[in-house]
């Protein structure tokens, strides 16, 4: 990696530009760069937290009722886009909704908190898993009048 005068390193030699221009030059493999794509997407809110999603996204979200295999349906749509077309709820699209399967129901990673006062002798050790959802996304339907979905 080369050095210039803007601090970015340019990539001239290594292992990294070996496989860049194999890939370039190779007629099989075709390198495109889409800023966003025309893929569908929405913007969900679950458990207070938002979510961007896509058909056949498996995101993990906060715990919801169901067990393996449950289909849910989230209604809480703020936002779909669909190419160059955008849909925006004030605050949330009122016929939109995510539809998605339950694949599995497991918990987050330990996390621990410790808290002590200096000089007192206290020292308190607690942990916390909190309870997720994995969640696989079937289907966004945007519910406008003639196309149910997308």
């Amino acid at each position: 990696m080369v050095r210039d005068g803007s601090g970015r390193g340019k990539l001239t030699s290594g292992p990294s530009f070996a496989i860049f221009t194999a890939l370039r030059t190779s007629s099989e493999i075709p390198i495109t760069r889409s800023k966003g794509g025309s893929r569908m997407y929405a913007v969900i809110q679950t458990g207070g937290k938002q979510y961007r999603v896509a058909q056949g996204d498996l995101i993990t979200i906060e715990k919801l009722e169901g067990v393996t295999g449950d289909r849910v349906e989230i209604a809480s749509v703020l936002m779909i886009a669909d190419g160059n077309q955008v849909t925006v709820g004030q605050p949330q699209l009122e016929q939109a909704r995510v539809v998605g399967t339950i694949v599995r129901q497991e918990r987050g990673p330990k996390i621990l908190i410790y808290k002590h006062k200096r000089r007192k002798g206290y020292q308190k050790k607690q942990g916390h898993r909190q309870s997720q959802t994995l969640l696989r996304v079937n289907q966004i339907v945007t519910g406008a009048t003639g196309d149910q979905s997308l």
